[in-house]
């Protein structure tokens, strides 16, 4: 709904914009009546923040999420709350990932190939590793987006797309 996405966004925002040394959030919300399946329990919201104190995270989370949506994470922060109970809040940290892959380059027929062609192929994916990883957190089944492909071809020259 309309309304969910706005308080997610609306999250995500606030977190950014207030609590110093964020780095990343994103938060995603369970609508359903289950526990789905990624261990949200119904009508929760689970926010991943990558830097920032946790109280100033959890205080700004309760601030802006909607009544009777439970939060959801490892991180657990008790906040101070007007009626001197305090409110437990909780979200995650991210957990690093490591992707390894497995690259078969095929030259072109069409142009000649720089001798180097594969180290310069290399260094283009290092040099890019911050923009492709982040964007591409849960690369499926070992093989970069063809989104990706398509960049690292248009980028270098070096790849026979197909």
């Amino acid at each position: 709904s309309a309304h969910a996405a706005r308080m997610t966004n609306s999250i995500e925002s606030a977190i950014l914009d207030s609590v110093q040394g964020v780095i990343s959030v994103k938060c995603y919300e369970n609508k359903t009546n289950l526990t789905d399946a990624y261990g949200r329990p119904p009508h929760s919201i689970e926010v991943v923040v990558s830097g920032g104190s946790d109280m100033e995270i959890a205080q700004t989370i309760l601030e802006q999420k909607a009544g009777g949506i439970q939060t959801y994470g490892a991180t657990k922060v008790e906040v101070p709350s007007d009626d001197s109970q305090p409110v437990e809040v909780c979200f995650n940290r991210p957990q690093p990932v490591y992707a390894w892959f497995q690259i078969v380059l095929t030259p072109s027929r069409k142009e000649a190939m720089p001798p180097n062609y594969a180290d310069l192929v290399k260094e283009s994916l290092v040099e890019q590793c911050d923009e492709i990883l982040p964007v591409y957190p849960g690369v499926v089944g070992g093989h970069l987006p063809q989104r990706q492909r398509s960049r690292i071809h248009r980028c270098q020259n070096l790849l026979d797309h197909r």
